[in-house]
């Protein structure tokens, strides 16, 4: 069973409390490699959060990217209230042996004030299960050669994209030992 989670995020910010544009999260198993990932859906947050910091720079570089991957701002998109996000998110990172990010000093504080923001208790998100995507790709820098699938900057994507490469860095590791 797949234990370990890759989260994903795009927002209108860096700031702790930024704005959340869509969260991926993936399941796999950083201990067999080979087990398949499992997609879970994208889950897009309503756009009125009023907790949120959206900061100008951020909104420019999202004009540079290419129009598949700004998606994330069409109107067509089917959206959750901010309790139903930050719940589901709050599940899978309770259930997770390992919660995995790129890099986690960004997605997962985010998701942590994001959690408290619109769940409205005090939950802790679990620090002690974080884990670098970006330290592993150091380890093994091979991995950062894998193509990207999909459309670069869409948080399911990218999700998939690093417990790839997170896949790769362990059978690399594991042909070591």
């Amino acid at each position: 069973m797949s234990s370990d989670l890759m989260i994903d995020i795009e927002t209108l910010g860096i700031a702790n409390n930024a704005h959340v544009l869509s969260i991926g999260m993936v399941w796999f198993d950083i201990n067999h490699p080979d087990e398949e990932i499992i997609e879970t859906p994208i889950i897009y947050p309503i756009m009125d959060q009023p907790h949120s910091q959206i900061d100008e720079e951020t909104e420019q570089w999202w004009m540079k990217q290419s129009a598949e991957a700004r998606q994330v701002f069409a109107d067509t998109i089917e959206r959750v209230s901010l309790s139903s996000a930050a719940a589901v998110v709050a599940s899978a990172a309770h259930d997770a042996h390992s919660i995995w990010a790129k890099d986690p000093d960004f997605d997962c504080v985010i998701l942590d004030n994001f959690i408290r923001s619109y769940l409205n208790r005090d939950i802790k998100w679990p620090f002690w299960k974080n884990r670098s995507v970006r330290t592993m790709l150091d380890v093994y820098t091979e991995a950062k050669q894998l193509p990207f699938e999909g459309v670069q900057h869409n948080a399911l994507a990218d999700a998939v994209h690093q417990a790839k490469q997170m896949q790769l860095v362990s059978t690399y590791l594991r042909s070591r030992l």
